[in-house]
């Protein structure tokens, strides 16, 4: 039985973008042309891939199972069609990065440079919702490399750190007049905004670093919406840890961003399953160690 190759496509993007309509959006086709070529693919395959019961799409124990094979279909012709483009050159195909999002902005640069020096190499990001999310998305093979907070211990991964982080904390406007750098002390008893994904690393070095100057913060939010987390703060919800980078962006949204002292620096880096790395992941490796 043949599949055709772009209800694959159309197939894993309704899958990747969590909606027809996103899909048809990003793959620039008409919502019902979409909508059909789902439907012709479950009759090809003679399965349905998505429960329609409820209001949204989700994934029936058929979907699941094509997803994998699908995305390696579709991988594996990506790679086909780069060779075919430049022969000369080993196409690298498709490099499937996990990343933690609090981390997704260290690879903007790397990766627009990455995608000048090899345009045959695309890149697929996944968002891990923690640490668990990683170990399984690199043991199970779903993804070449992971960008997160390390340490993560796991018998078949290895890491590879990349440096240090610090932790800054981000307050809503009314406390402007707080110090900078801000005392760990002065910590106590503030109401904390926090996310529910647990990426025990990091969370681990801050808890650990208040626990040794004897700082309890209280819990007010917690969220499993990273995006939340600095309307909540800019709202008087509270205040909130966040890398380097984030803290910026939430400066120029109105938060107050205040440095620690003493600072709480977290390490992040690489992981990725032990062996020899696949060309696109052994690429990235390579660029994100030269440009740290």
């Amino acid at each position: 039985m043949s599949v055709d190759i772009r209800r694959l496509e159309h197939f894993v993007a309704v899958v990747e973008h969590g909606s027809v309509s996103g899909a048809a959006a990003a793959l620039h086709v008409a919502q019902p042309s979409l909508s059909q070529s789902i439907r012709a693919l479950e009759r090809e395959l003679g399965v349905t891939l998505f429960d329609r019961r409820h209001r949204g799409l989700s994934l029936t124990t058929d979907g699941k199972a094509l997803l994998d094979p699908a995305r390696r279909v579709l991988d594996d012709v990506t790679a086909a069609r780069a060779a075919v483009h430049d022969p000369d050159v080993p196409a690298l195909g498709v490099l499937n990065l996990a990343v933690h999002d609090m981390l997704a902005v260290e690879l903007t640069e790397v990766l627009a440079d990455l995608r000048h020096a090899r345009p045959d190499l695309s890149t697929r990001l996944f968002a891990a919702r923690d640490e668990d999310d990683v170990v399984r998305l690199l043991v199970d093979g779903h993804c070449d490399v992971a960008l997160t907070y390390l340490p993560v211990r796991h018998p078949d991964l290895r890491g590879h750190v990349l440096g240090t982080r610090d932790v800054s904390l981000i307050l809503p406007p009314a406390d402007a007049g707080r110090p900078d750098p801000l005392p760990l002390a002065a910590l106590s008893g503030l109401a904390l905004v926090d996310t529910l994904r647990e990426f025990t690393a990091a969370r681990a070095t801050i808890r650990a670093t208040l626990a040794a100057h004897q700082v309890v913060m209280r819990p007010a939010v917690r969220s499993a919406h990273r995006e939340a987390i600095v309307p909540l703060v800019l709202a008087g919800a509270g205040a909130a840890f966040v890398s380097d980078r984030y803290a910026r962006e939430a400066a120029a949204r109105g938060a107050v961003v205040r440095r620690l002292d003493p600072p709480i620096d977290v390490t992040y880096g690489l992981l990725f399953r032990k062996g020899a790395l696949a060309p696109g992941a052994r690429l990235l490796v390579d660029r994100m160690h030269r440009s740290m």
